[in-house]
C-alpha cells in the first residue's frame, strides 16, 4: 500500500463480520418467521453452523496477520470470541425455544381430553394414556383410573369448552419439568387447568394433570 502499512486480510474481515452476525442467536429469527417448531432446529443448525465458520476463519486469519504480513488480527480475534458465543447463544435458545413451544404445544393437545364425550371416554383415556402419558404416570396411573378421574372431573366441573393459555404465569420450567396454565373455561365455569410436562427419549409427555384442586395422582 502506498502509505507503507500491509493490506487488510479479507479473511479477517469475512471472520470479524460473519462472527458478528451469527453472536445474534437465529433460533428465534428462524422460528418467529416461519412459524413452527420445526424452524426452531432449522434457526439452530443456521446459527451454530454460522458461529463455526466464524471460528474457522478467525483462527486462519490469526495465524495470517501475527507475523504483520496483513492486517485485521483485531478482526480475526473477534470473529473467533464472537463465535464461540455465538455457540452458546444458538445451542441455549434453542434448546430454550425447542422447550417452550414443544411443552406448550404437547400440553395444548393433551388438554382436549376434558371435552370427551362421556359416551367416548373410555377409548378416549386408553389412548390419552399411551400417547400423552409419562412412563412415571402410566406406572401410577391405569387408563381405567385415567377414565374414572376424567369422570370426576366432568362430574365436577362439566364439559370443558375452551382452553386458553393464562397470560401470566403461563408457563414456569423447574427440574426438568414445564408446567403449563390453563384458565379452563367449564359448562359449569372458569376452572384453572395445570399440565406437568417432561421431556424425555420418547418426546415430550405429561408427568401430571391438575384441573381445580384435583389431580390425576391424587
Amino acid at each position: 500500500m502506498g502509505d507503507g502499512r500491509p493490506p487488510l486480510s479479507r479473511l479477517a474481515l469475512a471472520a470479524g463480520i460473519i462472527g458478528l452476525i451469527f453472536v445474534v442467536p437465529w433460533p428465534p429469527l428462524v422460528a418467529f418467521s416461519k412459524k413452527g417448531i420445526q424452524a426452531i432446529g432449522t434457526g439452530t443448525f443456521i446459527g451454530m453452523i454460522g458461529a463455526v465458520v466464524a471460528i474457522i476463519l478467525g483462527v486462519i486469519a490469526i495465524l495470517h496477520t501475527r507475523k504483520g504480513r496483513r492486517r485485521g488480527l483485531w478482526l480475526g480475534v473477534m470473529g473467533v470470541v464472537f463465535g464461540l458465543f455465538g455457540l452458546v447463544f444458538q445451542f441455549g435458545a434453542g434448546i430454550g425455544l425447542y422447550n417452550y413451544f414443544g411443552s406448550i404445544g404437547h400440553a395444548r393437545k393433551a388438554v382436549l381430553v376434558l371435552k370427551t364425550p362421556s359416551s367416548e371416554r373410555s377409548n378416549a383415556a386408553e389412548k390419552w394414556h399411551e400417547e400423552f402419558a409419562s412412563k412415571r404416570l402410566q406406572v401410577s396411573v391405569t387408563p381405567e383410573e385415567f377414565e374414572e378421574w376424567l369422570k370426576q372431573v366432568t362430574d365436577e366441573y362439566g364439559q370443558l369448552q375452551v382452553a386458553e393459555l393464562n397470560k401470566s404465569g403461563s408457563f414456569a420450567s423447574k427440574n426438568g419439568v414445564t408446567t403449563v396454565n390453563f384458565k379452563g373455561h367449564f359448562v359449569n365455569g372458569l376452572t384453572p387447568v395445570k399440565v406437568e410436562v417432561g421431556l424425555d427419549k420418547d418426546g415430550f409427555r405429561v408427568d401430571n394433570f391438575r384441573v381445580g384442586d384435583s389431580s390425576i395422582l391424587d
